[in-house]
């Protein structure tokens, strides 16, 4: 496998972000997501966000990542 080296600030693609679901964590890793999913924003990075909810349904996120 060959890795490319990140360099900060550059356009790198589009990434997912998975987030939520029917465990206990919920709510740790929607704020986890929040603060990840911005920084990776102002980096460059488009996000896609796709949020687990508590049934295990997934669905993409589409408001800000200040209100996940």
């Amino acid at each position: 496998m060959e890795n490319t080296k990140y360099k900060s600030g550059e356009h790198a693609g589009i990434r997912a972000v998975i987030f939520g679901g029917a465990g206990a964590e919920h709510d740790i890793s929607r704020l986890s997501a929040g603060g990840f999913i911005a920084e990776a924003r102002r980096l460059g990075f488009d996000v896609l966000p796709i949020f687990i909810d508590k049934n295990g349904d997934f669905y993409i996120y589409n408001g800000d990542a200040s209100e996940i």
